[in-house]
């Protein structure tokens, strides 16, 4: 649908419904002063307003929705939370061992029996059955209860991981809209370097017209106009490739060009940062991650201890009851007690065990190493953090100062008081001041938002998500 508000078959049909039935109350109410022909003209400028809204606010993404975006169609997202109704699919089957079955079951039964002994014979019969069956186990050795803890405890570990997932994306959502932001940026840059190459040379071919300049210093001012080019089609296509991996995490249309995306806030002071032992202090004891291996760790140790329960001697106390239906009725019941041992079986048992006593040892030292590699992963991109902060206002001071330097330099030369190498010397300190506030702006945003990731801190965007 265009902006045009062109007439289609479901608006007219729509709005002929609709407004019919709102101009029968006006009519009422007013004594049918309002008059059909008046009331449909505002109709349509109603859905030219609908239909010219959403587009417009289609030609703008924000961060958040990005964001939202991702949460909606991220398909690695979406596969976490099914992995935690999985998880949960598991408690409830392992809770249902504490409940009775019951096993209605009905049938048809048709015999046809032949003797081909003396004379020959026939005999059929047909009848219907049906029944009911329901057993149910009192007591056990505790394997119930260990097989529930183990997969809640599960179910706990399958959370962490998935919230851990979740912010793992929601990060490099961040990244991949930052990146896009900084590409646009740096195709800005490069424009500008472009329009002010092709200034200089105008200005170099003016002062060679009036013999004011030698002729080959037209050579170098063309050759930094097409340098200048170059750089710009690299930055687009720096545009191009952040831009298709932005798509890809949050789910927009591959076919489909992203629309203008809106600038993010300035960042907080650096007196308000968190020291890096607090941060390493809380990362430790909060990050997902570590919280969901360290479940896993206490459901090992529940599958541990069934399986050493279940290689030595065991108990079961059962109830059944049957019931048949039919000509010749019958009712059975009974309660079974029943203690067994793996008297032999290889050592399946005892291997079984110790299996998961190894798998234990291998998931505690996994733990330990996660913890080292985690507070190296908070250290380092604490650093980096407070280094990129300390560029970006190194970078700013740079950009003031090359900015001066070149509208100094540029005003000399169109006056035939500076040469052309001073120029060109200070558009190229220009540039570069302009390239590294950039990269230091959006590196610094990048750092940001990643040590709350790295430090277990919720990350921008999901604390909405329930």
């Amino acid at each position: 649908m265009g902006v045009g508000c062109v007439s289609t078959a479901w608006y007219a049909d729509d709005a002929d419904r609709l407004f019919n039935g709102a101009l029968g109350v006006l009519r009422r109410s007013l004594g049918g002063i309002v008059s059909g022909a008046m009331v449909r003209p505002l109709s349509v400028l109603a859905l030219c307003a609908v239909s010219l809204g959403t587009v417009v606010a289609q030609t703008r993404l924000d961060l958040d929705q990005a964001l939202r975006l991702a949460r909606e169609n991220n398909g690695t997202i979406r596969a976490a939370w099914l992995d935690i109704e999985g998880a949960r699919s598991r408690v409830r089957q392992n809770r249902a061992a504490f409940f009775p079955t019951i096993t209605p079951d009905a049938g048809y039964r048709y015999q046809r029996q032949e003797s081909f002994t003396g004379l020959r014979s026939t005999f059929k019969s047909d009848d219907a059955f049906a029944g009911i069956a329901a057993s149910w186990r009192l007591l056990d050795s505790g394997q119930r209860q260990l097989g529930l803890a183990g997969s809640g405890a599960s179910l706990t570990a399958q959370e962490l991981s998935s919230l851990q997932t979740l912010r793992t994306t929601l990060t490099e959502v961040h990244v991949r809209y930052f990146e896009v932001l900084r590409a646009r940026k740096l195709v800005e840059v490069s424009k500008s370097t472009v329009a002010r190459a092709q200034e200089v040379l105008k200005q170099v071919q003016a002062r060679i017209r009036v013999k004011d300049m030698a002729e080959k210093e037209e050579l170098q001012a063309k050759a930094d106009v097409l340098n200048a080019e170059v750089s710009l089609l690299s930055s687009q296509n720096r545009v191009e490739t952040a831009e298709a991996d932005l798509k890809a995490i949050i789910g927009w249309d591959s076919m489909q060009a992203l629309p203008e995306l809106a600038d993010v806030p300035d960042f907080p002071a650096e007196g308000q940062m968190e020291t890096l032992d607090a941060l390493v202090a809380f990362g430790l004891e909060n990050r997902p991650d570590l919280k969901s291996r360290e479940a896993s760790l206490k459901s090992l140790g529940y599958s541990l201890k069934r399986s050493q329960l279940e290689a030595g001697p065991t108990y079961t106390v059962d109830a059944n009851f049957e019931r048949r239906f039919g000509p010749s009725p019958t009712e059975t019941s009974n309660l079974t007690a029943m203690v067994s041992m793996p008297l032999f079986d290889g050592n399946r048992s005892r291997e079984a065990a110790n299996e998961i006593r190894l798998n234990v040892m291998a998931t505690e030292s996994e733990l330990k190493q996660l913890r080292r590699d985690a507070q190296a992963s908070i250290e380092s991109t604490y650093k980096t953090l407070t280094q990129n902060r300390q560029r970006l206002r190194a970078a700013k001071l740079a950009f003031d100062a090359a900015n001066l330097n070149y509208e100094a330099a540029e005003g000399a030369f169109s006056k035939g008081a500076a040469d052309l190498i001073a120029v060109i010397t200070a558009q190229v300190s220009l540039v570069t001041a302009e390239s590294n506030l950039v990269e230091a702006s959006y590196d610094t945003y990048i750092a940001d938002v990643r040590i709350k990731l790295v430090s277990g801190k919720q990350v921008p965007g999901e604390q909405d998500l329930r």
